[in-house]
């Protein structure tokens, strides 16, 4: 009986992404359009990804996206809005391209049509 359980809970653990991306996806509302405009040694570097569906607070929204961005190594910036619209940028440094990978997220507030947009850039590392 413990095994199912135990199968379940261990592949929890895994957080989901958004395909052909290394970015978390966003939880509780479906992937509506997906772009990737660029990618280097098959990792992308710029795009846009909306998702839709109820979104009630917007600041609470990018709290729960935040974890998952934080645990794939994204460093958060504070995140600026309201309750009905609120928008959070991460980086992330890909040394291996020698690239600095941003993403602002902007989250929409409705019970029905809510919108959550992650747009994908990058710009070259800064020579030290």
């Amino acid at each position: 009986m413990l095994l199912p359980f135990l199968l379940v809970g261990s592949c929890g653990t895994a957080p989901k992404r958004i395909s052909g991306t290394d970015l978390p996806t966003i939880p509780r509302v479906t992937l509506s359009s997906s772009e990737v405009t660029a990618s280097k040694s098959s990792i992308a570097t710029d795009g846009m990804f909306v998702f839709t569906g109820p979104v009630y607070d917007a600041l609470e929204r990018l709290r729960w996206i935040s974890r998952a961005y934080v645990k794939g190594g994204w460093t958060p910036e504070r995140p600026e809005g309201t309750p009905s619209k609120a928008t959070q940028v991460f980086s992330k440094a890909a040394r291996k391209l020698d690239l600095k990978r941003s993403v602002t997220i902007t989250a929409i507030a409705s019970r029905t049509t809510g919108t959550v947009e992650v747009e994908l850039h990058s710009e070259p590392l800064a020579s030290e």
